[in-house]
Parts: C-alpha cells; sequence; structure tokens
C-alpha cells in the first residue's frame, strides 16, 4: 500500500532552505509557513484576509510575514522567490 507524503516531505527535495525566497500561496493558517521559516528560508504566506488573520494567531518560528490577497495578481516584486507552493 502507498503512503500519502506530507507537505514536508514533498517539499523536501528543495532543501536546504536556508537563505531561499518562498511564497506560499494560500498559506491557510500558515503551518508550513512557520515550517520553512524555521528551516531559515525567507517565507512570505499569502491568503484570503480571514485565514491570514488565523495564521497570524500563531506564534511565529521565524521572520515569515503574512500578506492578505485576493485574485490573481500576488504583491510580490517580480522574481523575488526562489519557491513558489500553492498546495
Amino acid at each position: 500500500m502507498r503512503r500519502l507524503l506530507s507537505d514536508h516531505e514533498v517539499i523536501a527535495s528543495e532543501a536546504p532552505f536556508t537563505g531561499k525566497r518562498v511564497a506560499d500561496v494560500g498559506c491557510g493558517s500558515g503551518g508550513l509557513v512557520r515550517w520553512l521559516s524555521g528551516q531559515g528560508a525567507e517565507v512570505k504566506g499569502l491568503d484570503v484576509a480571514g485565514m491570514v488573520a488565523r495564521a497570524e494567531n500563531f506564534p511565529r518560528a521565524g521572520a515569515e510575514t503574512y500578506l492578505a490577497v485576493s485574485g490573481a495578481r500576488l504583491p510580490l516584486d517580480d522574481n523575488w522567490a526562489d519557491l513558489v507552493l500553492n498546495m
């Protein structure tokens, strides 16, 4: 029987994360954002305002930031991210 992989296992091939810039689009409550930040990445979690509010209620793991967005336009400079996630 096949085992399902966690989000962390799926992106492990991109490690190490130290010094990488990561955008997590649809970050939800920010679990993956905090994990990546704890791994040394500069992470921006993007989601609708209600989800960003939930994510900001958790203790910070590093210097992660959250941005409330709606629509297809992301508030990031061109070429800002080394890795963009959407899970």
